[in-house]
C-alpha cells in the first residue's frame, strides 16, 4: 500500500500518540478498531430492522 506524504505524517502521530512500535501494531489496531465499529454498525442495522 502506498501513502501520501500527509497520510504517512497522519499514521506516524498516531503511532507515536498510541504508542505503537510497527506498522504491523498500527494496522493490527486498525483493524480491530474496523471490527468493532462493524459490530456495532450492524447491531444499530439490526435495531433499525426490528423497528
Amino acid at each position: 500500500m502506498r501513502l501520501r506524504p500527509d497520510e504517512l505524517a497522519d499514521l506516524q502521530q498516531v503511532m507515536r500518540t498510541l504508542d505503537l512500535h510497527s506498522l504491523s501494531d498500527a494496522l493490527r489496531e486498525g483493524l480491530r478498531l474496523f471490527s468493532r465499529e462493524a459490530t456495532e454498525v450492524a447491531a444499530a442495522q439490526e435495531i433499525r430492522d426490528f423497528y
